[in-house]
């Protein structure tokens, strides 16, 4: 008497679980378009009452989406926002917000600075990628007032930004060392 049939249940999870996987495949699909880097995941899931026998009433996600491309992110969201009232629709759940908690313009590095850099690893005989990158670093406000550009070193399993975060002093120091050679470089107009 105190269940409900699966067909008259509104499991807020389901498009949760739903939405979560669109994400992915949408993300997919903007990064295959072109126009540099492109990343989405699902960090954040919460289901109340977050029972085992109890139907989840609410479910909240936190989306965590970057980009090169302006335009493109924007189409994202405007995609990501369609996709998930749908998917409400379809679960028979009512999405009641999708906000933007955090918004921040791409922010590209000075070319000659880059290169500048680029010159410096070959000299000291290191290897050298271009790379974006998605996370938050104080260089994209430094760029808004001044040229700017960043020597990223390499991580143990390239995990950075979490705790498991490690480089070996050698390649600590090795880029610094393209760091101190590029200041001189560019003190001497090269």
């Amino acid at each position: 008497a105190g269940t409900t049939p699966m067909h008259r249940r509104h499991d807020a999870l389901v498009a949760a679980a739903r939405l979560i996987d669109r994400v992915r495949r949408l993300a997919q699909d903007h990064a295959a378009r072109g126009g540099g880097y492109f990343v989405a995941t699902t960090g954040v899931i919460e289901a109340r009452p977050n029972a085992s026998n109890v139907i989840p009433g609410t479910a909240r996600l936190v989306i965590d989406a970057r980009a090169e491309s302006r335009p493109l992110m924007l189409d994202f969201l405007e995609r990501l926002d369609a996709e998930s009232l749908a998917l409400a629709l379809e679960a028979r759940v009512t999405r009641t917000r999708c906000e933007r908690l955090s918004d921040t313009s791409p922010s590209a590095c000075d070319p000659s600075l880059r290169e500048l850099l680029r010159a410096s690893a070959a000299r000291l005989g290191l290897s050298s990628t271009d790379i974006a990158s998605g996370a938050g670093h104080d260089t994209a406000f430094l760029a808004q007032i001044a040229p700017a550009a960043m020597v990223f070193i390499p991580c143990k399993a390239g995990m950075s930004h979490c705790p498991e975060e490690w480089s070996e002093p050698e390649q600590v120091a090795a880029g610094a060392s393209v760091i101190f050679d590029a200041l001189l470089a560019f003190d001497r107009g090269n």
